[in-house]
């Protein structure tokens, strides 16, 4: 009887972000053995590893608050069994310094491959220990690994140009999968259901988003809700609520805090067009590719390969954009749902079939299990 396949990621943590949510849905449709190693003391951790509800799945946090001899003996002894026919995936950049220390100083055999998730960004933008662990990677392990996978483009050019190896360097986009059955009366809906699923952070300029509807709802006669979902979108948040009530739009928003990936599903199912507006740093904006799922429409930055993602089932922007030019694309939108709904639909439908079809899991998967 074969052995079966063995693998060990390495991630900081199991957070609603789009490199751990990605992880997750790849170990669901990767046939083997896996243990998932978390490095920072989250509580979310356990409960999403739960929800995954995988046989032959372990999970182990090394953080010094919850370490403990059991855990560490279950890791050694995992690692040690690891052999050429294995694979360690490293995920951030963080990740990637521990998983190659682990394969150099304890001889696994089994290959190395890092998996980069994000295009470079200024030093300011990173933590100290995330930017030392690129330029510890980038200077003295970068011919370590066997592969280095990168989820776009743009990320893959900008770290080659800084020196990480051509000839290791793959691209495998991200995929991804329905969590919940279609919402049949999302094209019948008489309002417009707008949706920005994103972590408050300057990165992802809910500035812009907030001046955006300030001047859509002046133009805009209709009724619209804004969902605005993500770590810190809450009432308690004051710069947020400021901004929404400075902007005359707080009326016409729906905070959410953080969700679980079958709630924010369902939330793109009921949502006629979703908004990214990010200045940097996105590598493969999840949440756009995901709402396409739904046959969201999606208007985002041209950040990444956002404009891959899209392709002509909605609008990339240019990083210089007005606000006032971005609501009038919205209004261009609008009015196409409102006004022309045979054309609106069949755009609906064909945005949905694209999604499915480019960015299948389960074909993604496979690319995985035959590095």
């Amino acid at each position: 009887m074969s052995r079966i396949k063995r693998y060990l990621h390495i991630i900081p943590s199991l957070r609603y972000g789009g490199a751990e949510s990605f992880l997750l849905r790849l170990v669901d449709n990767l046939e083997g053995i896996h243990l998932i190693l978390t490095l920072k003391d989250s509580s979310i951790d356990e409960i999403r590893v739960k929800e995954l509800n995988k046989k032959n799945l372990i999970y182990l946090n090394l953080n010094l608050k919850r370490v403990t001899f059991k855990k560490i003996k279950i890791f050694f002894k995992y690692i040690f069994e690891l052999n050429k026919k294995d694979r360690i995936f490293s995920w951030l950049y963080i990740s990637d310094l521990l998983a190659t220390f682990i394969k150099v100083v304890f001889r696994i055999k089994a290959p190395l491959i890092w998996n980069v998730r994000n295009t470079l960004v200024n030093k300011k933008d990173y933590s100290f220990f995330t930017y030392l662990s690129y330029i510890v990677c980038l200077k003295l392990f970068k011919n370590i690994p066997d592969k280095i996978v990168f989820n776009s483009k743009k990320a893959m050019d900008q770290h080659i140009s800084k020196g990480y190896p051509l000839n290791k360097s793959i691209i495998i986009y991200n995929g991804f999968q329905k969590l919940i059955k279609e919402n049949p009366s999302k094209l019948k809906k008489k309002f417009l259901n707008l949706i920005c699923v994103a972590r408050y952070h300057p990165q992802k300029n809910h500035s812009l988003l907030i001046r955006t509807l300030s001047y859509f709802k002046k133009k805009y006669k209709r009724k619209f809700v804004l969902h605005l979902v993500g770590e810190n979108i809450e009432l308690k948040n004051k710069e947020l609520t400021n901004l929404l009530k400075s902007n005359q739009i707080f009326d016409s928003v729906k905070l959410y805090g953080t969700l679980s990936p079958i709630e924010v599903h369902k939330l793109f199912a009921i949502s006629d067009i979703s908004l990214l507006f990010s200045k940097f740093g996105e590598s493969f904006p999840n949440v756009i590719a995901e709402s396409m799922l739904y046959g969201t429409i999606p208007i985002c930055t041209e950040v990444g390969d956002a404009r891959y993602i899209i392709s002509n089932f909605g609008e990339t922007l240019s990083l210089d954009i007005s606000p006032e030019e971005i609501s009038e694309i919205i209004l261009k939108y609008a009015n196409l749902k409102n006004y022309s709904s045979e054309i609106w639909i069949q755009k609906v439908n064909s945005c949905k079939d694209f999604s499915l079809n480019r960015f299948n899991i389960k074909n993604i998967a496979s690319k995985f299990n035959d590095l």
